[in-house]
């Protein structure tokens, strides 16, 4: 009889190895939970910093009889400040422009009326 390779399968070595991958993986995530935390801490001292750029503003338009205003949209957020210039942001939903429905409109055949 001869000698053949072992080709069943290795439990323990099996699991050394998904551990390792598990582990691995752990640590991605830890990484990924850093650069988040990160980058909230960051987004935070933008939002603070925004509240006296707004007030300096405000004062400016208010001196040339105009109004600034107290609310934006500006990209996915909406942002509000209040009137000691504490700002607030949420996130915006998703949402699709209505021009969307023009190219709709004519793969379904319907033409806009001139």
């Amino acid at each position: 009889m001869q000698d053949q390779p072992n080709t069943e399968a290795k439990p323990l070595t099996v699991l050394r190895e998904a551990l390792y991958k598990l582990d691995s993986a752990n640590d991605r995530v830890l990484e990924a939970e850093r650069d988040l935390a990160k980058a909230k801490q960051q987004f935070s001292e933008k939002l603070r910093a925004l509240g006296p750029v707004w007030l300096r503003a405000f004062e400016a338009a208010q001196k040339i009889g105009e109004q600034v205003p107290d609310a934006f949209r500006e990209g996915g957020l909406l942002i509000r400040l209040d009137d000691e210039g504490e700002a607030r942001a949420e996130r915006l939903p998703e949402a699709a422009a209505a021009s969307a429905l023009f190219t709709l409109a004519e793969k379904a055949g319907e033409h806009a009326d001139k």
